[in-house]
């Protein structure tokens, strides 16, 4: 599948905003914001992550940034995000960057039990995040999907 600017010019008017807001959680700076954001979606068409579909392209991008945000600052510091401060399980995955496999290793969870926290968590969640969205498992991934 060849990827368009048009695909692009969506995905970024789509995900931009989002993208940038997260950036300024955790740059302090409205420079470095634009510099993570510019440089998280230059990887996102490197690695190809506009073919994948919208649901699992919004984790991938906000997975993406918090790791392009530790490389430009420099930082292996705790990033927190405003958006998931109240729904610590969540703000882990996505924060931290772990594993699913892993996390449910760790924590002695089944996929079915830690899917069931999430879907717990997001319940709060839900009406604030764009759309009624919400995060499910899919592989060792999380995924945002519409309702």
């Amino acid at each position: 599948m060849n990827i368009t600017l048009n695909t692009i010019e969506n995905i970024y008017d789509k995900y931009s905003p989002m993208i940038y807001g997260i950036a300024l959680d955790i740059s302090s700076t409205q420079s470095e914001a634009e510099s993570i954001l510019i440089s998280t979606f230059h990887k996102a068409y490197k690695q190809n992550l506009i073919k994948k579909s919208s649901h699992f392209l919004c984790a991938s991008l906000i997975k993406l940034t918090i790791q392009t945000a530790r490389e430009q600052l420099k930082t292996k510091n705790i990033i927190k995000l405003k958006q998931f401060e109240n729904a610590s399980l969540l703000h882990n995955l996505l924060c931290d960057q772990l594993n699913l496999e892993d996390f449910c290793s760790e924590n002695n969870l089944s996929r079915k039990q830690l899917a069931k926290q999430i879907r717990e968590e997001l319940s709060s969640k839900r009406n604030t995040l764009k759309g009624n969205s919400f995060l499910l498992l899919s592989g060792n991934s999380l995924q945002l999907k519409k309702e």
